[in-house]
């Protein structure tokens, strides 16, 4: 993975992990743990 690549992902997974922390995000929380999973398993070049 390219360093930008990598910089643009760890960017969005940081930003994923704020929403999943905020307490008035209950109602997608599932949703975005989903998102985040699917976003860390491509960056390991598993999706």
């Amino acid at each position: 993975m390219s360093q930008s690549r990598y910089h643009r992902c760890a960017g969005r997974l940081a930003h994923m992990m704020d929403l999943l922390e905020a307490p008035d995000f209950n109602e997608a929380r599932n949703v975005s743990a989903l998102f985040l999973v699917r976003e860390w398993l491509k960056g390991q070049g598993r999706v």
